[in-house]
């Protein structure tokens, strides 16, 4: 139960609301958007154009963070990797099944993944995966894996603590 509610926290405290400061702390969101600070930049960034920003296309209103085709593109590159990997322990990770522990938008487009594998589940690893927006017909066209990293922070959880996780949230899953 602990495990659930600390997983669920997780997942929760990423992409946090932010209040404009300038409201000073009167509840209001900035009235760009959704207040979301990563919109506020990205925003900024647009260059003044009009229509939807890139993350409005990447990520729109039904967007589910924790299954996703981004996170499809995290799961075939690290089947990919392992196939050229040569030291065993990277190979048997790397094709080890993971669950997000947590996803946000990504500053320099995409999505930033934050995840534990099962089989080394205290270790928490980052993967920015990219996607390509094609803007006039406000799709996204590819997905690539532009960066992958340990974090130096770790998770506390157990493999029993992820799988617990797992079946007591319908929003986690096994990748």
């Amino acid at each position: 139960m602990i495990l659930a509610v600390m997983m669920a926290f997780a997942i929760m405290s990423c992409g946090q609301k932010v209040e404009d400061p300038k409201d000073s702390g009167n509840g209001k969101e900035d009235e760009r958007g959704s207040g979301d600070v990563q919109d506020i930049i990205t925003d900024s960034l647009d260059g003044g154009r009009v229509g939807k920003s890139l993350n409005d296309i990447r990520f729109g209103d039904d967007f589910n963070w924790l299954d996703n085709d981004y996170i499809c593109a995290l799961r075939s590159f690290l089947d990919e990797y392992a196939d050229t990997v040569k030291n065993v322990v990277d190979k048997k990770l790397t094709r080890s099944q993971f669950v997000v522990w947590c996803t946000e938008a990504y500053l320099l487009g995409g999505m930033l993944i934050y995840f534990v594998f099962l089989d080394s589940p205290n270790d928490i690893y980052s993967a920015w995966v990219y996607s390509d927006v094609d803007e006039e017909t406000e799709t996204i066209i590819d997905y690539s894996v532009r960066g992958l990293k340990k974090e130096d922070e770790e998770s506390g959880l157990t493999r029993e603590d992820v799988l617990q996780g797992v079946s007591e949230d319908d929003r986690l899953k096994l990748w």
